[in-house]
């Protein structure tokens, strides 16, 4: 009889704690590079453990499929070929994060007429987080994959977070997504280009009845610019967390902003629990009625950042 590996002498739960760990080192040493790079790199990473014997890989397959990255066309057709033809390995998905870049190129498949993301949506009946990156294929006039009516995704019924990174144009999207954008209650948006009023994002953020979270991470410029439409555009009754941070390197400013219109925010004065904001200082204005408008609020974090903190070598703008 073969002596067994010291692998197979250890308990289970001692594996998973070594594998968890390992994955975890791997997040947060990797915090230089982007989200989509780091979610590829921990992918990579649980699919060693895998690889490592049979208990390993009953240990860690779920870990491994956790989150889906699907970003090339290769990869598209690797899961609608293969993949999709295994319910079990689909269950375990409750993060997808899709792109549709180019096989072996940093541009984007400018020229596609259809996008794969709802025929691929079909196959994950438990996801829970949609994160879309730097998406522009889809273009209003573009037909949905499945004839003249977009698909019903409702099957999809614990889908809750749509997160929407580096946005490139929404244009389409809302078309796609129509049957659950009213079940999203936490909506994310992490770039430099928000553009609310584009065709199709407005239908977006008008479609979040059920939205009670939203967390917008980009530069102080696109606040300024479009962060106030966003509110504007919000049909949610029911917003309990706003998070807000305005750091991303691209411009410095050298005088106090207004991100938001005063007022803009009374709808929400009874349902709001949560505000955070990190970014350059507000102007006394804003300032005065944040500090009224959230004083019902369970917790209220505001960091005003001295003014040219979030870039040292953007242009500096006097406005």
């Amino acid at each position: 009889m073969d002596a067994k590996s010291p692998f197979e002498l250890l308990p289970t739960e001692l594996i998973e704690h070594i594998g968890e760990a390992l994955l975890n080192s791997v997040q947060n040493n990797s915090a230089s590079l982007n989200e989509v790079k780091r979610a590829i790199l921990q992918v990579r990473t649980a699919h060693t453990l895998t690889l490592v014997n049979t208990c390993f890989n009953a240990i860690f397959t779920p870990c491994l499929y956790r989150q889906l990255v699907i970003e090339t066309s290769d990869s598209r057709h690797s899961f609608l070929t293969y993949t999709s033809r295994n319910p079990r390995i689909c269950s375990l998905v409750s993060i997808l994060l899709f792109s549709e870049h180019m096989n072996g190129s940093r541009f984007h498949n400018i020229n596609s007429k259809t996008t794969d993301l709802d025929k691929i949506l079909l196959f994950l009946p438990n996801l829970t987080h949609l994160r879309i990156w730097k998406v522009i294929c889809w273009k209003r006039w573009v037909q949905p994959s499945f004839g003249d009516q977009a698909a019903d995704l409702t099957s999809l019924s614990q889908l809750r977070t749509l997160e929407i990174i580096e946005p490139q144009t929404m244009r389409g999207l809302c078309t796609i997504l129509s049957s659950i954008l009213p079940q999203i209650e936490r909506l994310i948006i992490s770039g430099m280009e928000l553009k609310p009023y584009e065709n199709g994002s407005l239908d977006i953020y008008s479609s979040l009845t059920e939205l009670r979270f939203l967390t917008v991470r980009s530069t102080r410029f696109t606040f300024e610019m479009w962060l106030d439409g966003i509110f504007a555009l919000l049909s949610t009754k029911k917003l309990e967390v706003i998070e807000l941070d305005s750091t991303r390197t691209f411009t410095m400013f050298s005088q106090p902003y207004q991100f938001v219109r005063v007022g803009r925010l009374d709808r929400w004065k009874e349902t709001l629990k949560v505000f955070r904001f990190r970014g350059d200082p507000m102007e006394v204005r804003l300032r005065e009625y944040l500090d009224k408008i959230l004083e019902s609020c369970e917790i209220v974090d505001i960091q005003e950042l001295p003014v040219g903190q979030g870039s040292e070598d953007g242009h500096s703008i006097t406005m």
